[in-house]
């Protein structure tokens, strides 16, 4: 937005930094570290309901919550690139 703001010149310097592929690899990192927050989230609300707090569940939990991260993160880039992908193949 600040580059946005700042005029056509900046916009199209950083939207060609984010269009490149480390831009793009590094996109898909924050979306998974604001995915795997989330995901950290809801199990912070199972433990203040006194739930999965022995050692057991909170590996458990740890797996359940890496696996929901990675599926979650998976799932949005194929319905962002999806259609790309699938017309690349066609």
């Amino acid at each position: 937005l600040a580059t946005a703001a700042a005029g056509q010149e900046p916009y199209a310097i950083a939207i060609g930094g984010l269009s490149s592929l480390p831009g793009q690899i590094g996109l898909w990192l924050w979306i998974y570290a604001l995915v795997f927050h989330a995901c950290h989230g809801v199990r912070h609300l199972l433990w203040d309901s006194l739930h999965g707090l022995d050692r057991r569940a909170q590996f458990r939990h740890n797996l359940v919550e890496l696996m929901a991260t990675v599926l979650s993160t998976a799932a949005a880039f194929l319905f962002i690139h999806g259609p790309r992908l699938l017309n690349a193949f066609a």
